[in-house]
């Protein structure tokens, strides 16, 4: 059996088959070194901090000013903008750490100061161009990914397992637009998160052709609901219908979302 063919638990059989891809293997490295920062369990993303917001809203960009540098997120994500700056700050150790140029790997994400027209400003990746070497002055979209594992997380009782915005995916080609799919995850390593994601409807091993690589980051825009169950730890299952998941085994097969 393929590092990629456990069963899913009986319940879950019921509704989905699945058979993994033989491991392949790994990409080459990008051109850039991974010296950055610190890994955070997205664990300390207090509950405390998360609110429900009414989907009719319009929100505005909001700075907060810190005493070393600023940071600029939606309105509704202030209380996690503070959270994130005290981190950051904490981090640099003192506020001699806290110069531009420096950055920290929160969560998945990697936040960095940059010297702006507005004073030092903390930024994150840009997720919408070249994130791998360009940064913007919003974190909304860092804060959201928080968020939204952190959600996942406490529903499963699971502590998250490190994975970066710049590590690569293993994805069946095509899947992403199918309603119905699942991902698991092998041991990750540097760059590589050891992600799959296929079909659920998949029964026989695909061949190279038929398997693409793919930044996690680029998940936001094609799929991004997988985003919040890429800390999961190696060896469980996920599996989606449409966006939302219906289904999580951890690696005893036991179900987590009940």
């Amino acid at each position: 059996m393929s590092a990629w063919s456990r069963q899913l638990p009986a319940a879950m059989v019921a509704r989905f088959s699945t058979q993994q891809p033989a491991v392949l293997g790994r990409p080459a490295e990008i051109g850039q070194e991974r010296t950055f920062g610190i890994y955070l369990s997205c664990h300390n993303f207090s509950a405390h901090f998360l609110k429900k917001i009414p989907k009719c809203r319009r929100f505005t960009l909001l700075t907060i000013k810190r005493s070393a540098f600023s940071v600029k997120c939606r309105d509704d994500l202030a209380a996690q903008a503070t959270w994130l700056s005290t981190i950051v700050e904490n981090l640099g150790d003192s506020q001699a750490h806290l110069i531009a140029g420096a950055a920290f790997q929160i969560g998945w994400s990697v936040l960095k100061l940059v010297d702006t027209t507005q004073g030092l400003m903390l930024c994150e990746p840009d997720f919408d161009n070249d994130p791998i070497y360009d940064f913007r002055e919003d974190v909304s979209s860092t804060l959201d990914v928080l968020h939204a594992q952190q959600t996942l997380m406490s529903k499963v009782g699971c502590s998250p397992t490190d994975i970066r915005f710049d590590d690569k995916v293993v994805i069946f080609r095509g899947c992403l637009e199918e309603a119905r799919i699942y991902g698991e995850r092998r041991e990750p390593e540097k760059g590589d998160s050891g992600w799959y994601f296929g079909p659920t409807r998949q029964h026989s091993s695909p061949s190279a052709n038929d398997l693409e690589f793919v930044f996690a980051y680029q998940l936001l825009h094609r799929r991004p609901q997988l985003v919040s169950a890429m800390c999961l730890p190696a060896n469980w299952i996920v599996v989606w219908e449409g966006q939302k998941v219906v289904g999580i085994a951890d690696s005893d097969n036991k179900e987590r979302l009940l």
